[in-house]
Formats: C-alpha cells, sequence, structure tokens
C-alpha cells in the first residue's frame, strides 16, 4: 500500500516536471526563493532531473544561475532597502536568523554567502544582509555560484544516479534511509 502511494506521488511530480513550462517553473522559484520564496528550488529540480535525467545538467545551471540572478536582486533590496526588509523579515519570524546571518558574517565574510549556498539556511537572508553589509558584490556573485551550484550538482546527481538505486532497493530500504535523514533533520534543528 505504502509503494503504491509512493509510486503515485512519483509519477505525479515526473509528469508535472515534463509540463512545457516546467523549465519556467523552475527559473521563477529558483530566482525567488533567494529573494522571498519560502520553498527551496531543490522540490522542483529534483523531480525534473527524474522526468528527464539526461538533461540533469541543463536544470542544475538553470537552477544556479536563476537562484544567483535572485540573490542579487535580495542584494540589491539589502542595499537599498534594509529597514524595510528587516521589519518584514522580522514580522515572518527571522529575527534570531538574521542575528545568527550577522554572527556568520562577522565570523567568515564572505565565505558565509559560499556556505549558506550550499547549506539548508535560508538562502534569502544572505543575500539580504550581504547587500546591507556592502560585501563586494563581486566577492558575493563568485560565492554564491560556488556554493549553490555545488548544491545544486549534488541534488541533481543525487537525483540521476538515485534513480537506479531507488528501482533496484527494497522498500525497508528507503524507510530506514528516509527516517535517518527525517531524524538527522530534527536533530540538527533542535541542538543548532
Amino acid at each position: 500500500m505504502f509503494r503504491r502511494v509512493i509510486d503515485r506521488w512519483r509519477k505525479y511530480l515526473i509528469n508535472a516536471a515534463r509540463h512545457r513550462h516546467a523549465l519556467w517553473y523552475l527559473t521563477g522559484v529558483s530566482a525567488s526563493e533567494a529573494v522571498f520564496f519560502p520553498i527551496p528550488p531543490d522540490v522542483v529540480l529534483a523531480p525534473m532531473v527524474a522526468a528527464e535525467p539526461r538533461r540533469w545538467g541543463q536544470y542544475v545551471l538553470v537552477t544556479t544561475l536563476s537562484s544567483v540572478a535572485g540573490g542579487i536582486v535580495g542584494y540589491a533590496l539589502g542595499a537599498f532597502l534594509f529597514d524595510q526588509m528587516v521589519e518584514l523579515l522580522v514580522s515572518r519570524g527571522f529575527a534570531q536568523d538574521l542575528a545568527m546571518v550577522q554572527a556568520w558574517y562577522d565570523r567568515w565574510g564572505v565565505l558565509a554567502v559560499l556556505i549558506a549556498g550550499f547549506s539548508p539556511v535560508p538562502f534569502k537572508l544572505f543575500t539580504i544582509v550581504s547587500g546591507w553589509m556592502a560585501l563586494p558584490l563581486g566577492g558575493f556573485v563568485i560565492a554564491a555560484l560556488i556554493g549553490r551550484g555545488a548544491r545544486f550538482i549534488l541534488v541533481g546527481l543525487m537525483t540521476r544516479t538515485g534513480l537506479y538505486w531507488y528501482s533496484k532497493a527494497p522498500l525497508s530500504l528507503w524507510v530506514a534511509v528516509g527516517s535517518f535523514i527525517v531524524g538527522a533533520g530534527v536533530l540538527f534543528t533542535w541542538f543548532r
């Protein structure tokens, strides 16, 4: 039963990923997530790679470039409208996250953008704060390209190669792997 539900959901996502406007959706989600959108582009990228594994490189490139372009918009908003952006972010519950971002910048400087680009922390906070802190735009773009590119290459490769293993592995293995990932996420959130 569980396997049927998973397979049905997977088929739905793959069909949606084959939609004629799917690449535009990927572009929009990737760019807007770097500024305001709460859903990471990985959620759109993975099903698209699953639907068309041969095009994984194109999808990764589009996701990376769109995310960095959105990051530049976030940078500009931080540079010119930071006070208004802070009010918006604080009202959305990001006050502690803003303090964390400032601490990361104090410790690592532009390297914080690279780390944030790869990690699961909200990238939008780093794009906006980078503009506010007047981080050099060139350094910001290079760090964002490396961090976001590495993350999306990893998602693309994991999806592309994972399809083979998914079809061969028993359901109990996938339940164990999924449980481990969820458990690690809960522990990370609890102890950070």
